[in-house]
């Protein structure tokens, strides 16, 4: 019944969009699904681990979030073991408007 971890977890923004890099794991089995939502709790986005399949007791996360309006946004990020224990760690980035060009 122990959930997953995330951890070691690093944003950057560009003009629209927040790059997530984040380490997870799990001390009692394997990881089996990874999700991310904007501000919200509601709308989970599936992603996927950098090697593409979630099997092993740890992963590694690296993906974008588009479409970001300027301003600021909390992205949750939630890890699932095969056992259905989860985990969701909340980060908080900043959008910049674009700039405006003469």
């Amino acid at each position: 019944n122990t959930p997953p971890s995330i951890g070691d977890i690093n944003t950057s923004t560009g003009a629209d969009s927040a790059r997530i890099q984040a380490n997870a794991f799990d001390r009692s089995g394997t990881l089996a699904a990874f999700a991310y939502c904007v501000d919200s709790s509601n709308d989970w986005q599936t992603v996927l681990p950098v090697d593409k399949i979630a099997d092993s007791p740890e992963e590694k996360l690296d993906f974008a979030v588009e479409h970001l309006k300027p301003g600021p946004h909390r992205i949750a990020v939630r890890a699932t073991d095969a056992y259905g224990n989860q985990t969701v760690q909340t980060v908080a980035v900043s959008v910049d408007s674009p700039s405006t060009r003469p």
